[in-house]
């Protein structure tokens, strides 16, 4: 965690300046956030579907790899920018103090929002590893299609407790 912390600063002044020497005037900021959507759904499902089948020495080095892209680029190209629209938009000092607040509120929301949605879906799916990661996807990326489908609800009764993944 400290290294993605590390790298994560190094990469907000780095991809600060490579966003702000850019051309495209003030459309600039929204052609990088569109840029880096479809990369952070895909990002945003690679971290929960860890290939635990491999070991626990990859699955680390999976995790720690995918926490620093989520974390050090996706985030830093896709916050950077959003930060910026509110200068560009306005000169008004009350009006990005008052932008800035509903990008607080707004971003708790939608997050909370995520974390009380993923549970119920997670169960409606089949409560399995496979199952959080379709419902984290769908509720990410509504365009990105898992391939790999849920077990339905009459295998998941004839399974038993020990062959099902943990989440």
């Amino acid at each position: 965690m400290v290294i993605a912390k590390v790298v994560d600063a190094l990469t907000d002044i780095w991809f600060g300046n490579i966003i702000d020497h850019s051309k495209g005037g003030n459309m600039k900021y929204y052609k990088w956030m569109l840029r880096m959507a479809v990369p952070a759904a895909v990002i945003t499902v690679m971290m929960f579907t860890v290939p635990i089948q491999a070991g626990q020495i990859p699955a680390v080095a999976y995790v720690l790899v995918t926490n620093l892209l989520i974390t050090a680029v996706i985030y830093t190209m896709i916050a950077t920018p959003f930060a910026a629209t509110m200068i560009v938009r306005t000169r008004s000092q009350q009006e990005r103090g008052n932008m800035g607040i509903l990008r607080a509120v707004g971003s708790y929301a939608s997050g909370m929002a995520i974390a009380i949605a993923t549970i119920p879906v997670t169960n409606m799916l089949g409560g399995t590893q496979a199952a959080c990661t379709a419902a984290l996807s769908r509720l990410s990326s509504p365009t990105l299609k898992v391939t790999e489908t849920p077990p339905s609800p009459s295998i998941i009764a004839k399974a038993s407790s020990s062959e099902l993944s943990p989440l």
